[in-house]
């Protein structure tokens, strides 16, 4: 009797790695508790190829961890989840020290997927602020951001996206992303963000998409109060210019910081500098860039 029916042959490729469903998972859970004296990384629990390194305290209380994925980049069949959880009182600052890759889809257009879930509790502090994520021509990507607060917890955080490398003359002609972004306030939502690429990528070069800009990223500061500071902020805003179109929004309880550029490196450079100096009003902290970021 003939085994080796087409349906057999997928079943045996998809467990072996190979095929339209295939699926290569890496997850990581890290927690954070406040002790007396700083927050310490409590818990860690990983699958795959995704780590992080020792904490770090360059300012004291606050801890630092850089989250490393060592392969580089994403490819078909990937899926990247990150759980965040800050406990009661607790301050973590999470970076990644070089920008994501998507990378070209297969032919069978398995998409590359990354799921970030952090939840920070009462009186707790979350800064996110990883490096971009960079979409190659041809990536399928599907990227998924969701915050958990309290009515007295902190964020800071960003999402930034290039469609294509510059560097290398690597534009980005076709693919797909889906993208989404919400913070939940004690279960309610308070900000959904959704984009998706149409198929023809009109919305690249749409005045009512990109307009032509081929880096994108929104800057969020969450908590109690917050919108009464959108002067401070759009005091830091610099001028429109042909290489960036950045402006300041808000809603309740809730800054937003929404920039094009065409360069990736001013864009990252920007929100730098919109962090650092908000950190202060919005945490009542100096800045305190991670190395990481000059290296």
């Amino acid at each position: 009797m003939n085994m080796n029916t087409p349906e057999t042959v997928l079943a045996s490729a998809c467990d072996k790695g190979y095929g339209p469903a295939r699926r290569w998972e890496a997850n990581i859970e890290l927690g954070f508790s406040a002790r007396p004296d700083k927050t310490v990384m409590s818990s860690m629990r990983f699958k795959g190829p995704m780590r992080v390194q020792r904490p770090f305290y360059p300012e004291g209380g606050p801890c630092h961890v850089y989250l490393l994925h060592p392969p580089g980049g994403m490819v078909s069949g990937d899926k990247l989840s990150i759980d965040v959880k800050v406990e009661k009182g607790a301050h973590a600052l999470l970076t990644t020290p070089s920008a994501g890759k998507v990378y070209r889809a297969d032919s069978s257009q398995v998409s590359q997927s990354q799921s970030v879930v952090i939840d920070v509790a009462e009186g707790a502090t979350c800064e996110w602020l990883p490096q971009e994520n960079i979409l190659f021509d041809g990536a399928n990507a599907r990227l998924n951001t969701t915050i958990s607060l309290t009515a007295d917890s902190s964020f800071v955080g960003w999402d930034m996206v290039s469609f294509g490398r510059q560097a290398g003359n690597l534009p980005f002609k076709q693919g797909a992303l889906s993208q989404r972004f919400s913070v939940v306030v004690d279960g309610r939502p308070c900000l959904v963000e959704n984009f998706k690429l149409d198929p023809e990528l009109a919305l690249l070069s749409s005045p009512v998409g990109l307009s032509g800009y081929t880096n994108v990223g929104n800057l969020y500061f969450v908590g109690a109060g917050l919108e009464k500071k959108l002067d401070t902020l759009r005091d830091l805003i610099p001028e429109v210019s042909d290489s960036l179109f950045i402006a300041a929004t808000h809603k309740p309880n809730v800054l937003v910081v929404r920039a094009f550029s065409h360069s990736a490196e001013l864009l990252r450079n920007t929100f730098y500098h919109i962090w650092g100096a908000m950190r202060e009003p919005v945490l009542s902290l100096s800045p305190s860039f991670p190395r990481i970021w000059s290296t």
